[in-house]
């Protein structure tokens, strides 16, 4: 992800050892969603970005998904694991259920027809939600 000083781009954000970020389709549960990132507003000063990375369509684990705090001129990384999503509520109610792993359904020919977050009974779920100007973090079996 770049920025620009005096007109040259400059990385604003690098990650090294993971799947490059594509867009937020698998948490947005939007098919042909284009954009690449969730902004979810806290309050007057501070906002949450919310990326994905890529999912590859032949694996049960998620792209991860990386969450930074905006705070005036300071960003935080707060959460950075696998995500992929079965329940999405957008800013300014924000909400979002996922899983780390993914249930597939493979076809005859061995290719995959669809895919959803896998919510077997030993899969952990996760909720991150907006609750005033904070986001919130739990998770279960």
């Amino acid at each position: 992800m770049y920025g620009a000083v005096n007109g040259f781009p400059r990385p604003i954000l690098t990650r090294w050892g993971y799947g490059p970020f594509w867009t937020v389709e698998h948490l947005t549960r939007q098919e042909n969603e284009q954009r690449t990132f969730l902004q979810v507003p806290l309050d007057e000063g501070s906002f949450a970005l919310i990326f994905a990375a890529y999912f590859f369509d032949y694996d049960v684990d998620a792209g991860n998904m990386l969450v930074v705090v905006v705070n005036k001129d300071k960003a935080t990384v707060v959460y950075d694991a696998p995500a992929f999503a079965y329940k999405y509520v957008p800013a300014p109610a924000f909400a979002l259920e996922y899983t780390g792993t993914v249930k597939l359904t493979i076809n005859a020919s061995g290719n995959t027809d669809s895919c959803a977050a896998d919510l077997s009974g030993t899969t952990w779920k996760h909720k991150i939600w907006k609750e005033g100007n904070i986001l919130k973090h739990r998770k279960w079996k």
